[in-house]
């Protein structure tokens, strides 16, 4: 009796672990311009550094494609195509590792005998991993602001403020909202 109840135990552990891993994935491939797993990659335009279809766009996609509309220079287009290619290279890296692990963490738990403390390292190693995903996305965006100028910085953070729509494109003039300070009673 008291084995079935831990193979119980196991088998929830098992499900809620990997439907994190999923909710995880989920937003790595929105970040990623993806619609999903398998979906296919939106296409960016040369203007936004690359022509190349999939690069990662950190933690604001829609922002990367926008940046024409800032008045670049070429010099600055250089520069941020370099920042681009960067963190495109980084984060496909990060991703393979996020994958690997993830396999790691599937045969952990294929075995009879769960190690439970070996499942909880290898989900800290994704959790790690998938922070320094979003880090490097926020760093590589960071490092395009110090190519701009005050004026140009105003701009692109109204463009930043944009909330993306489906297929991470913004609809013009949507903004987020400002929080709220005061809470309202409804009737």
């Amino acid at each position: 009796m008291k084995r079935h109840t831990f193979k119980a135990a196991a088998g929830m552990f098992l499900l809620i672990g990997f439907l994190l891993i999923g909710i995880a994935l989920d937003i790595v491939w929105a970040m990623d311009g993806r619609q999903g797993p398998g979906g296919p990659p939106m296409p960016l335009p040369p203007e936004a550094g690359s022509n190349v279809a999939g690069i990662h766009g950190g933690p604001l996609p829609h922002v990367w494609g926008r940046l024409s509309s800032l008045g670049l220079d070429e010099q600055q287009k250089e520069a941020i195509k370099e920042i681009r290619s960067r963190e495109a290279k980084d984060h496909i890296k990060k991703m393979a590792d996020v994958r690997i692990a993830e396999i790691e963490l599937k045969d952990i738990l294929d075995k009879d005998t769960v190690d439970m403390n070996a499942v909880e390292a290898k989900l800290k190693r994704i959790s790690s991993l998938m922070t320094d995903i979003r880090l490097s996305g926020i760093q590589a965006i960071e490092a395009v602001k110090t190519k701009l100028t005050p004026a140009q910085r105003k701009k692109f953070k109204e463009i930043s403020e944009m909330r993306p729509i489906t297929g991470g494109i913004p609809h013009e003039g949507m903004k987020i909202p400002p929080p709220m300070t005061e809470h309202r009673q409804h009737p």
